[in-house]
């Protein structure tokens, strides 16, 4: 019987014994399969002998696997891969690589082709559920292509899911492909929806439109109309039920002015030192620090104690407004529980514009007040204090803002908004904002943004017309959106269905001529890749259709070849391969602006509805090219050119260097008047040099 355990416990040591080596194997199965998997996929050569891998996890295990090259100039791929053999992540990325501007690259057609492959080969268990979307994003200063599929289900697009790739101009290869997939959320029933017709009235009941006069950033802008959401982007319309429902947007447009004004004034105030201060107040008469503190510390609402010290100060210029200044005032409590109060005041008037309590945060103390209370209270705070102002401001319903909200507790902070109504119109970026601390029971902090401005009455679409607009040129989408507050079942996550404004699109609507706008008034076009109608046969075809792939293009079905190019045109065109930012969007005086600003045309060049000459395009070329030194060198040149003079003999022996014009018989022709295909050909062959 002994001899039976013996043996038997002999089995059980060698078995335990074992045991870490059959997780090691284990372990290394999964990784040996992973790396397998890489290597099937992709071409990773010897060359690359440095090998790395890590683990991580979310929600499946993830190996992440690092070959590279050992010489200076290295090379590295990089791979993620999980435990079903899903490639998430994969780059690749060469030091050595040089990118230079040139149209002699593959097209976005045949750069999309290779995109799609990619995807076949390595997220084939995906692709039915995705959809391109064309972003018209290729633009010649750029190395690469930006490709981006959302995920449909239900034939619905979520957003938060998607592929994203990258595809070099140069080599044709993917250097970036990520997948973004949560395969245990839940998705509601899409077949059960309202419907677009009643979402569209729904919009408008639940959530709907607001005129608002509204300021640029610039210090020249002036206050204009607008119709814009009430809500801004943070609700939608429940597909389901028709009702408002919070979301977390994501905006896909470029809108210059999404920064707010406040923020944006205080990031470019000017701060002034010590000698400067004493020096605008001997000639601005604006109140002294001791005058700003004294102030601060009378004030009847903000109560700061005697224990809190003025620790550090600044008086700043306003960036709009050189005559305005502000007084920056931090006090510190002495008493170590690391309490503060910061406070603005106008240098000019005495005014408080603003202050901020910070005092130790107490995790374990209760809210003693509720919203409704703390609304009152900040509605008798403006009675007393604001009186003069308090008929021009409205309670702003939709900024609903709560601070420390925890599972079955009272908020512990509240922030309320009064928006500033002119001519029966809230006036945009003016408002009091006041936060009430519902714990001490007392305000903790106010900011007033007013500007001295008169406003007139001015003649609008109505709001009828404006929802017209909205709806048919800004458009209401069904989509599925994250739920990050579901209340169900932790392990999983849901999606909301909702119809959603396009986020595309600005959502602001000029109210005077009914154009879609961006935040600084900039007009928005939406720019579609429409193929010319008007240059099949055409000598320079094959060049203009190239030039229009990468967005050097002009707007419309029609190039109208034959036509002479103005000064304005040609410079819309050229400006496009300098400087993708001055797209569709730009104004002619902002391109001027920027080749003065460059150095590439002259205050008196500007001439917009001149018909340019050969002379005068390939002079802006080479400019661009900054050879302009070079070029106005005398007697250095070989000019192939008979009849150019001798001021211009340098640039006409770069531009015939470079292939950027050829001449016939010995000329050039430099004061020819250049047709729009000839203006086509010019900046083809600058991009092909």
């Amino acid at each position: 019987m002994k001899k039976g355990i013996a043996v038997i416990m002999s089995l059980l040591m060698m078995i335990i014994a074992f045991l870490p080596y059959i997780s090691v194997a284990q372990q290394n199965d999964g990784l040996e399969k992973a790396i397998l998997t890489a290597k099937s996929k992709f071409n990773i050569g010897d060359e690359f002998k440095k090998f790395e891998y890590y683990k991580s996890n979310n929600g499946k295990t993830i190996w992440n696997l690092n070959w590279s090259t050992e010489d200076k100039l290295s090379r590295r791929i990089s791979i993620s891969i999980d435990t079903d053999g899903n490639i998430t992540r994969y780059s690749k990325h060469d030091s050595n690589d040089n990118y230079e501007t040139n149209i002699n690259v593959i097209g976005k057609d045949e750069a999309k082709k290779i995109s799609d492959n990619f995807i076949k080969n390595v997220a084939s268990n995906f692709i039915s559920e995705l959809k391109y979307i064309d972003e018209n994003n290729g633009t010649i200063q750029s190395d690469s292509y930006y490709f981006n599929y959302v995920r449909l289900v239900n034939e619905v697009p979520f957003y938060d899911n998607g592929v994203r790739i990258v595809v070099n101009k140069q080599t044709k290869e993917v250097t970036d492909f990520n997948l973004n997939y949560d395969y245990n959320i839940k998705f509601k029933d899409a077949d059960k929806v309202i419907g677009l017709d009643k979402a569209k009235q729904k919009y408008i009941e639940e959530l709907g439109l607001k005129l608002v006069y509204r300021k640029g950033y610039d210090k020249d802008s002036k206050p204009y109309l607008v119709y814009t959401t009430k809500y801004a982007n943070c609700y939608a319309i429940d597909a389901l039920t028709g009702k408002k429902e919070k979301i977390d947007s994501n905006i896909g447009y470029l809108d210059t002015g999404a920064v707010s004004e406040k923020n944006n004034v205080n990031k470019k105030d000017a701060r002034l030192s010590e000698e400067e201060i004493q020096a605008v107040n001997e000639v601005s008469n604006l109140i002294t620090k001791e005058d700003a503190d004294k102030i601060a510390r009378e004030s009847k609402f903000i109560k700061i104690s005697s224990d809190y010290e003025l620790k550090k100060y600044s008086l700043n210029k306003s960036y709009l407004d050189n005559s305005k200044y502000t007084w920056y005032l931090n006090y510190i409590s002495n008493d170590k529980k690391s309490r503060s109060v910061h406070v603005s005041i106008d240098a000019s008037t005495g005014d408080i514009k603003g202050f901020n309590k910070y005092l130790p945060y107490e995790a374990d103390r209760e809210a003693k007040y509720d919203k409704d209370y703390a609304k009152k209270e900040a509605g008798k705070f403006l009675s007393e204090f604001y009186n003069d102002k308090k008929d021009s401001l409205k309670y702003d319903d939709s900024y609903d803002e709560f601070y420390d909200i925890q599972e079955n507790t009272k908020p512990k902070y509240y922030n309320f908004k009064f928006n500033r109504i002119v001519n029966g119109i809230e006036y945009e970026n003016n408002y009091i904002t006041i936060g009430y601390d519902a714990v001490q029971g007392s305000l903790n902090s106010l900011d007033i943004v007013w500007d001295d401005i008169e406003l007139k009455k001015t003649n609008v679409i109505d709001m009828n017309k404006a929802y017209d607009i909205l709806f048919d040129k800004i458009g209401i989408n069904l989509e599925y959106k994250a739920d990050y507050n579901y209340e169900n079942n932790t392990d999983q996550e849901y999606t909301k269905l909702v119809y959603t404004l396009d986020n595309s699109v600005p959502h602001n609507i000029d109210a005077i001529n009914g154009n879609i706008i961006y935040n600084d008034k900039t007009k928005y076009e939406k720019v579609e890749n429409i193929e010319y109608k008007d240059i099949n046969g055409h000598y320079a075809q094959s060049q203009i259709q190239k030039l229009r792939e990468f967005g050097i293009k002009f707007d419309g079905e029609f190039f109208k070849p034959d036509e002479k190019i103005i000064q304005s045109d040609f410079l819309k065109l050229y400006m496009k391969t300098i400087n993708s930012y001055y797209g569709e969007v730009e104004s002619v005086d902002n391109i001027y602006a920027y080749l003065i600003r460059q150095g590439i045309i002259s205050e008196k060049d500007i001439n917009p509805d001149k018909i340019m000459t050969k002379k005068e395009a390939l002079k802006i070329i080479i400019n661009g090219l900054n050879y302009e030194s070079v070029a106005n060198i005398k007697g250095i040149f070989d000019c192939p050119f008979e009849d150019v003079d001798e001021d211009f003999k340098g640039y006409a022996s770069i531009g015939y260097g470079l292939n950027i014009v050829s001449g016939y018989n010995g000329k050039l022709n430099p004061n020819e008047e250049l047709t729009r295909a000839n203006a086509a050909i010019m900046i083809y062959n600058y991009l092909n040099k």
